[in-house]
């Protein structure tokens, strides 16, 4: 009896979570391509915490809308891992949901918490001479430039009116590498989520805040990780990745997340 109740609550929580999420109209895409069931998935976790006597396959089953049966088997290999390891949480405001890690350190649900998607890019001759031209178009930005940044911040907790803003796609003039394009862009972010933070009188001070840094470039994720070796390189981006380091001790705890592009661009309107 106590089981078969928990499963009809269960349903009830989906169904009402996940009744705004309309699914994917074309069947080819790959799965993890599928933006629905990024967002089932999201919507999935704390439920999966929270019941963890009811099969995943089950919980599954109580989605507002038809899940097929390699988008469940999709689902359930994700979610299963999830479970066991137990070592995410997702993290809600709003209509927007983050999924973070869960350390003995640091659960992102008990602190003051941000999150910063940045976004950078370089552009070579031959690149804008042809198919990347109709992209740049597509950004608002003219063709021929070298480079584009941006970033948008969110406030996840406290409460604030607000929340979130954002940077449209900015022109640099000078840029020698998109890994210096994307060094900007995430130092224009986390400068402007100090300065928004130091702005608003009724928020923790900054030092008190955990940041979570998404960015889809890998080598300034594990420069951000690790500190600085003897043997690091000089490159033209070195200046940003000390200011940026700078940056991170501020905060009481400083993540730097690597996310899929198509992902932060989602995040970021374009």
């Amino acid at each position: 009896m106590g089981s078969s109740f928990n499963l009809r609550q269960a349903h009830k929580e989906l169904k009402k979570l996940t009744a705004s999420i309309r699914p994917d109209p074309r069947p080819d895409i790959e799965l993890a391509e599928r933006d629905h069931l990024q967002e089932l998935f999201l919507r999935l976790v704390p439920v999966v915490y929270e019941y963890s006597g009811i099969s995943i396959e089950d919980l599954v089953r109580g989605v507002a809308f038809r899940v097929s049966a390699a988008e469940t088997e999709y689902l359930v290999d994700r979610l299963s891992k999830l479970r066991r390891k137990h070592d995410q949480v997702v993290v809600t405001r709003g209509d927007e949901s983050v999924l973070l890690p869960l350390r003995p350190d640091f659960d992102p649900r008990q602190h003051p918490l941000a999150a910063v998607w940045s976004d950078g890019g370089y552009y070579t001759a031959r690149e804008r001479n042809h198919s990347n031209s109709a992209k740049l178009r597509k950004l608002g930005l003219r063709d021929g430039i070298q480079g584009y940044v941006s970033f948008r911040a969110l406030v996840l907790q406290p409460s604030l009116g607000h929340a979130a803003w954002q940077s449209d796609p900015q022109e640099l003039a000078a840029v020698t590498s998109s890994y210096e394009a994307e060094a900007l862009a995430a130092l224009l972010g986390l400068e402007s989520l100090v300065e928004r933070l130091e702005s608003e009188r009724n928020l923790p001070p900054v030092a008190t805040f955990q940041v979570v840094l998404f960015s889809d470039c890998q080598s300034l994720i594990e420069a951000l990780k690790n500190p600085p070796s003897e043997k690091e390189k000089p490159e033209a981006a070195s200046e940003r990745l000390v200011r940026l380091r700078e940056l991170a001790a501020l905060f009481a705890g400083f993540y730097p997340q690597w996310e899929d592009r198509r992902r932060i661009k989602q995040r970021l309107g374009h």
